[in-house]
């Protein structure tokens, strides 16, 4: 992938407590200082049965998708 391609990376480990800062990866995210439980696992595995979606790599707790055929990603 370049560096332009869109994917994500879900982490299920998310799952299973709040973040211990009160944030996951940066100061202004979405729900800053609003959550009151930890992402649920299907929130995290929500791309693996998207058939425009693959999966670049899977070691059990790390997923890392590929996004760009996806028919709402950006236009090639």
């Amino acid at each position: 992938m370049g560096d332009h391609d869109p994917a994500v990376a879900a982490d299920q480990r998310l799952a299973t407590s709040l973040p211990h800062l009160g944030i996951y990866v940066d100061n202004g995210e979405f729900q800053y200082g609003q959550r009151t439980s930890p992402p649920t696992p299907s929130t995290l595995t929500k791309f693996d049965d998207e058939p425009d979606v693959q999966r670049l790599f899977d070691n059990g707790a790390i997923r890392v998708y590929d996004l760009r055929d996806m028919p709402c990603g950006p236009s090639k």
